[in-house]
């Protein structure tokens, strides 16, 4: 019999000795199997394919999501996005792990992560759920030189603290990288990158000569406010280029001497393609240097380190007034569902496009249906912008099953009214405000002065944001709306 053959039985003697067994009981199956593999293959094959045989055994074979895994495989991934979590990179960018770790005036925090909040990240639980896999994890190499547990070993915090004087740190080691391949129109109608971030990342990855890139950012034009006027050279969606970020400063200049060019040079060493279009590189503190006064104060002003600006950072660094304009919000009766059962496939679009189909879209285009829903949880909130004769139709046709959401049959739908409703709509306001007073004080602790206004922008929705910032407010939204009851 052949090591392929042994392989193939030995796969399918798991599958169907295991089935839905916990995982100690196949633990004990797997290294059942493995044993008898091991005697087999001793006796007809000879010492070398024992060997082998028993490196397999050595392996620690697991079981997460009744699905029998390498146990150093999985580590291995969970310790990727745990680094990834705490790194500079994902910190300028994150504010709710950034809030997690900083705190804010009004929260102050030790600088730890709790475990259990590290498990809402669908990366994380996509996986493996198990809080001791994630213990396990951050002590592998990867991690326990930049990581480290707390005593009772419930947080994770970083050895080298996050400050808030590395906001800027990116710059300098950051490549502006322009000319992305843009789409017009969909098949929505909307502008689009042509590219992901995952094709600027595996591009720059595969070439030699530098480390590996930290993040990239594919950069869209901020929405407009509803009183500011539209500028003429400026179009909604994608710009065009993106911020290619290194962990280290040496890695960057590596980056920079093979894809930028050098004084005099027409071209640089190496050139870029992507989706057909020839990259133009820069390296992004330089083209912020090129530029006139609020970008190149921006760029230089946490990048200065020399006495003469410790009077500034003190003043920059007292406390200050932090202004925001309260949430409100004049809701109607009988217009949130509550819904039971959600797939794992169900996201927030499937949710409101569903209800919209239902209920119909006005010719304006104006949004009436929102979903108060995060990807991997089983209950969710439809809230509907004002009442509507066939929300109680649609509240009835999800319990009978006449309405899917993604494809499954809800368990249970239920229409809000009295305690309950009030204190959905009580939830979702604090939130909310919570939210405008954080993001408020973070604004502030960036802007030069001892005392800044901050005016936040109303955001209709969560789902606004982007990444993992977007995943962690979505679980705290939903959490704070007691949709676990």
């Amino acid at each position: 019999m052949t090591s392929e053959e042994n392989n193939v039985n030995m796969d399918t003697e798991i599958k169907s000795e295991t089935g839905d067994a916990t995982t100690d009981e196949a633990k004990e199956v797997v290294k059942e199997v493995v044993k008898e593999v091991v005697t087999t293959t001793k006796s007809e094959t000879g010492d070398a394919t024992v060997d082998e045989a028993k490196e397999v055994e050595k392996e620690e074979v697991i079981t997460i999501k009744n699905e029998i895994v390498n146990e150093p495989e999985v580590l291995a991934k969970i310790a990727e996005r745990l680094r990834f979590f705490f790194s500079n990179a994902n910190l300028r960018i994150d504010n709710f792990m950034r809030r997690e770790i900083l705190g804010t005036k009004m929260e102050p925090v030790d600088g730890s992560v709790k475990i259990e909040t590290l498990l809402m990240f669908n990366t994380i639980k996509s996986i493996s759920d198990d809080l001791a896999m994630i213990v396990k994890a951050a002590k592998l190499e990867l991690c326990s030189s930049f990581l480290k547990l707390n005593e009772d070993e419930t947080a994770i915090s970083r050895i080298i603290p996050f400050t808030w004087d590395m906001m800027d740190g990116n710059i300098p080691v950051s490549l502006r990288v322009d000319n992305l391949p843009i789409k017009e129109k969909d098949d929505k109608g909307r502008r689009v990158y042509e590219v992901s971030r995952q094709d600027v990342e595996k591009l720059f990855n595969e070439q030699e000569g530098y480390g590996p890139v930290a993040l990239v950012r594919l950069q869209y034009a901020r929405r407009r406010r509803d009183d500011e006027p539209q500028r003429p050279t400026s179009l909604p969606g994608p710009k065009g280029w993106a911020l290619v970020e290194f962990d280290t400063v040496e890695d960057y200049q590596k980056a920079e001497a093979q894809l930028c060019c050098g004084e005099g040079e027409e071209k640089p060493k190496t050139v870029l393609t992507l989706g057909g279009n020839e990259l133009k590189i820069h390296s992004f503190k330089k083209w912020i240097d090129s530029k006139p006064d609020k970008k190149r104060k921006a760029a230089h002003s946490a990048n200065d380190g020399d006495d003469d600006n410790a009077e500034k950072k003190e003043e920059e660094n007292s406390p200050r007034k932090v202004v925001y304009n309260p949430f409100t919000m004049d809701w109607e009766k009988g217009c949130a569902i509550r819904m039971k059962g959600l797939v794992d496939t169900c996201d927030r679009e499937a949710l409101i496009s569903v209800a919209e189909e239902f209920i119909g879209k006005p010719e304006d285009d104006k949004r009436l249906v929102f979903a108060d829903f995060s990807r991997g949880q089983t209950e969710g909130v439809i809230r509907f912008q004002e009442l509507n004769d066939k929300i109680a139709e649609f509240t009835k046709k999800l319990n009978d099953g006449e309405i899917t959401i993604a494809g499954v049959k809800v368990e249970s739908a239920i229409l809000l009214e009295g305690e309950e409703e009030e204190e959905y709509y009580t939830n979702f306001i604090a939130f909310k405000n919570k939210q405008r007073a954080t993001q408020a004080e973070e604004r502030s602790q960036k802007r030069p002065g001892t005392e800044a206004e901050v005016e936040v922008e109303a955001m209709e929705e969560v789902g606004d944001l982007e990444g993992e910032e977007e995943e962690g407010l979505k679980e705290e939204i939903s959490n704070s709306l007691n949709l676990k009851s």
